[in-house]
Order: structure tokens, then sequence, then C-alpha cells
């Protein structure tokens, strides 16, 4: 037990506490009252105890008034305080809560019945956020990015959160998310300007030492985008790929088997080609021929002489099937080489990347994806903030950063792959990610310590 006045240091000691204490006060006079008037006012916050407040029956006429019907926020109440009054009188078991929405208007709601056996009964059972799930058309100042379409996205989960919780919102528009304090949407949040930052917000250890952030209401992977080239950059070893080493040399010895086997024969029947073969034992001539029979069947060309010997003419036509099936087999996978298309990027990872150093690396300036670099202990991630475009370069929204790539500018984009898949749709290329990032928590954002993230959550 202690005097109303000595809380404030005990109030203050669980302010970055997760245990809450439990504190009852019991007012009889109108000093007790200016006391907790004046402990509110020096404590940081109240929302960090719960409490039970008795008006005891001994208070006057117009205490109690100020009990059962208050015409002002007297304790400087915000919207998640957990305060419960009760007002000590004949017949009266209502246990009341206090809250407010607006800094000159306390809400009062019926939450239980105090028996006769000192038990409290509650009146639905409902968790507290439940109770109070509506701020009756309170008007929430919001920052944001710009008007594009991820930021309408986002102001489209915004506009569902504000039908269920019944608020209105009023926008203002900043360039950038902003480094910490000092710049942007971060410095309206830090400096209380703002309710509610909408710009994409990544969940950072660093970020939440400044502002308070909602549970993330969408996780994205992050990835290393290059953009694929424009041409298809077939080279003629393309048409020679189908054929696998091994496969190409069976293939060219089959063939001069064929022509061997073919010549050899035509050779030892000399005496039966005197009429098809003018030069009588000129292999070379023979050797020819052969040739340009094997290369006409290959081409799928007729024959004009064609040998009425039957073991060639068994060879040429065995060569004929064999060549239709290679030819078949050959146009496609050809033909699936060129409709499956790899792109020819200029590196596939990270280390490729950074040896190749004819890109830097872009992202969103003042964002999340920019504190990895900035922030980072990791050696590699360090080497990759060194070959980072300087700030100045830097562009600061994601449809800047999208646009900056897809003009042509040899960058590296490093963003969440639900940002480029909404962006990249506006402009004539296509982005490749060729290694993942870490994951992105997006959440809204909110002054520190605000009373309305539970509301945002609850929505």
């Amino acid at each position: 037990m202690t005097n109303i006045r000595n809380l404030v240091t005990a109030m203050d000691y669980h302010k970055d506490r997760t245990v809450r204490p439990f504190i009852m006060i019991t007012l009889n006079n109108w000093k007790d009252f200016d006391d907790f008037v004046y402990l509110s006012l020096q404590a940081s916050s109240l929302n960090y105890c719960a409490y039970l407040v008795i008006f005891s029956k001994n208070v006057d006429k117009d205490l109690m008034d100020v009990c059962e019907n208050p015409k002002a926020n007297y304790f400087h109440l915000t919207f998640n305080v957990k305060m419960l009054i009760y007002c000590e009188k004949k017949n009266n078991h209502k246990v009341n809560e206090w809250y407010a929405l607006r800094d000159n208007e306390t809400i009062v709601a019926e939450y239980a019945t105090w028996s006769h056996d000192f038990k409290l009964l509650t009146s639905n059972g409902m968790p507290l956020f439940a109770r109070r799930n509506s701020s009756k058309g309170l008007h929430f100042k919001v920052a944001t990015v710009g008007t594009d379409a991820v930021q309408d996205h986002f102001k489209d989960i915004l506009a569902i959160v504000a039908k269920i919780g019944d608020f209105r919102m009023d926008f203002s528009f900043e360039k950038s998310c902003g480094a910490y304090t000092w710049t942007g949407i971060m410095k309206k949040l830090a400096n209380n300007d703002v309710d509610v930052g909408l710009g994409g917000f990544g969940v950072t250890d660093r970020r939440m030492k400044i502002i308070d952030f909602s549970m993330p209401f969408d996780v994205s992977p992050a990835y290393y985008y290059v953009r694929e080239p424009s041409n298809r950059n077939l080279q003629w070893s393309t048409y020679y790929e189908p054929f696998e080493r091994r496969s190409g040399c069976f293939l060219i010895f089959l063939i001069a088997s064929t022509m061997v086997f073919v010549a050899s024969t035509m050779l030892y029947y000399d005496k039966k080609l005197r009429k098809t073969v003018p030069h009588r034992g000129n292999a070379f001539i023979v050797f020819s021929g052969c040739f340009t029979d094997v290369m006409a069947i290959i081409c799928k060309m007729p024959l004009i002489n064609f040998t009425n010997i039957s073991s060639i003419r068994i060879a040429y036509v065995s060569l004929h099937v064999l060549m239709f099936v290679i030819s078949s087999a050959y146009s496609a996978i050809l033909m699936s080489r060129i409709t499956i298309f790899k792109p020819n990027l200029p590196f596939s990872s990270i280390d490729e990347f950074l040896a190749d150093g004819t890109h830097k690396l872009s992202t969103v300036k003042d964002s999340s994806y920019f504190e990895e670099f900035t922030t980072s202990t990791n050696p590699k991630v360090q080497v990759l903030r060194n070959v980072m475009l300087s700030e100045d370069e830097l562009p600061t929204n994601p449809s800047d950063a999208v646009k900056q790539i897809c003009s042509g500018k040899r960058v590296v984009l490093y963003l969440d792959d639900y940002t480029v898949r909404r962006e990249v749709s506006k402009y004539d290329c296509k982005l490749v990610g060729f290694e993942r990032g870490n994951r992105i928590n997006v959440a809204f954002a909110f002054p520190k310590h605000s009373p309305y993230v539970k509301l945002f959550n609850h929505g």
C-alpha cells in the first residue's frame, strides 16, 4: 500500500516489460482524485499496468457524478488502457471500463457485475479489442509514399481495416519511407505527426526501437533481379547442341562406315558396274559417287542412278530409315531448345555478379532492403554495399526502382518478389531473379507506444 503520487516510479519500471502489474486505487475525496490526475500526467503512460479504481462511498455528490458520467478525459486515457471503475454506492453492482479515443472524451462501457461474494461476473466474456472494435469514426492521419500500384494495394488493405474498425483516413504523401527519424514518413512517425505510416514498411530490429508495427500483413521473399536480354542470342552452335558428343561421333562413324562399305562393294563388283562407272578401276570416282549418294540420302534427295546390287540397296534403304528417325529426333530437340529459351544472363549468382564488375547494385533508398546492407556485419553483404549505387542515384520508391532497371541501366535490383511482379507489368521488360535474399515482413507503422496497434491487429 502506498500513496498515489508514489506510483509513478513503479509504473515506469514496467514500461518495457511483458509483465503488467494490477493496481487498485481508492479515491476518497477530491484530493485523491487530483493526485491520480497528477499521476496520469507524470507517468509516461498508464498503459503499462491494469487498474481497478474505486470511488468510495465517502466521496461527495459531484465526485460521484464524475464517476458515473465523466465529462472529460480526466485521467488522460488512451484507446488501449485497461482500467475498471467502480462507483461504490447503494444498490450499484456495475463495474465499468474507461478508455478514450479523443483527448477530451472518456468512453464508459459496462464490463461486469460485482456479486455479493466479491466476484466479477463479466457481461460477455469477450477480449479487450473484441469489445473495443470500433473507433467511432475517428480520423487517422496516414502518411504514404506515392500512388503506385503497390501503394494502392496497401491502401486497399487499410481500407478493409478501416471499415472493420470504423475509422476515417486523411492521407498525406511523402517522397520516401525515410531514414530513421530525420526524413520521410519515419520522421513524421517519430514526431507523432501522423497516426499510421503506409509505405510497405519492412519490419527490422533497428526500426522497432523508434516506431511500432502491426502484425505483418504480407511476407514476401526478396531476390536479386537482373534484366533479361531482349534478343534471343541464338548462336550457330545452337544447331549442333541437340547432338551429344557420343551420338555425334557415332553418327559420323556410321556415315563413314556406310560410304566405305558401299565403295568397297562397288569396287568388288567392278565388272558389273561398267555401264554406270565410266572410269574403271578409279577408286576416287567410286568413293566420290558413294559420298554423293550418301549425302543425297541424308539431305532426303532422290538417287538418279540407283544400283541394282542388293547388298548396296539394303545399305541405302537402312540409311534412309535411320536418317528419317535421326532427323525427326533432331527437329524435335532443336524446336524445344528454341521454343523453351533459356535467357543468356550475364551472371547467375552473387559471386558471378561481383566477379563480373559490369553492373551496380540498386534498391529502394532508406528502405528495409537498404538497411540490410548498411547495418549488416556479414562480410559478403558488406562487399555488396561497396558495389551499390551512391545514395543520390538510388530510387526513392519501388516504382522508380523497377523503372530504373527496365530503362536499360546496368544494375542488379534487390527487391521483394510481390513488388516486382506488380511494377514490372508497366514496362516492356522482363526481370529474372537469379538469387534469393531474405524474407521481408511488411506491416503498418505507428508512432512508438501507439494505442492503436492492437486495433489494427484485431481488424
